[in-house]
């Protein structure tokens, strides 16, 4: 049983890497979504599938009050 729990626990950590090539950045970390919607656009593997996901979430870092005032 425990070579099972094992396979079972390298399957999801395979899945986890493998989900986490794209990612979905902070509300005010204006540079990730930045990066991200640049991955998006270059045709990379993301988790969603519509780069203005990506571009709204820069747009909304850019312009949330909030977000300006903690840089």
């Amino acid at each position: 049983m425990t070579k099972v729990k094992f396979a079972l626990l390298g399957l999801g950590l395979a899945l986890g890497l493998s989900s986490a090539q794209a990612r979905i950045p902070a509300p005010c970390d204006c540079q990730g979504w930045l990066t991200e919607l640049n991955r998006c656009e270059a045709g990379q593997s993301t988790n969603v599938s519509d780069c203005r996901f990506y571009y709204d979430g820069w747009r909304d870092c850019q312009t949330d009050p909030y977000c300006e005032s903690r840089f």
